[in-house]
């Protein structure tokens, strides 16, 4: 399911927001560095510009990184670790799979179980998490599947 072109569409993507988000931000500290010398050349009704340009190129870098650029970097991440991680294979049961969204690091997955034995043994069940961003596998209840898997998220999934 993951390629080596996600991870390069998704390091791309990240340049891309971070060189969007650094012109304003460089903007905000260059009136920074306009007020402060205006400052010390003892012009003191320009300090207050020196403070509140400080303040939104940081109030604009945290913001842009929480809500733009964190995200991104949580998913490269995670294809990273379904690329070059430890993986695991099992061989079992398909039991279902849940259409409402859980996060888990930062990534939206669907909830997947998979049992090791007979179906109606819910200790036999082992949940596994679906990525979102992937198209949803085409599975019944009762197929017998094998799963590639980094830590409980799935790489791939298929019928044997």
């Amino acid at each position: 399911m993951y390629t080596h072109n996600d991870l390069v569409s998704i390091t791309s993507q990240i340049k891309k927001r971070v060189s969007l988000a650094l012109v304003p931000a460089a903007a905000l500290l260059a009136l920074f560095v306009y007020g402060l010398v205006m400052h010390l050349n003892r012009n003191t009704s320009f300090q207050w510009l020196s403070y509140l340009s400080l303040l939104l190129a940081g109030l604009w870098i945290v913001f842009c990184d929480g809500m733009m650029i964190a995200p991104l970097r949580a998913y490269r991440r995670h294809i990273k670790d379904m690329l070059f991680g430890r993986t695991r294979e099992l061989t079992g049961l398909f039991k279902s799979i849940d259409n409402t969204v859980c996060v888990r690091e930062n990534i939206s997955f669907y909830p997947v179980i998979v049992s090791e034995g007979d179906i109606e043994d819910e200790e036999a069940d082992r949940l596994f998490y679906y990525d979102t961003q992937k198209p949803l596998c085409d599975l019944a209840a009762g197929d017998k599947v094998s799963v590639q898997s980094h830590d409980k998220r799935i790489i791939s999934i298929m019928r044997v």
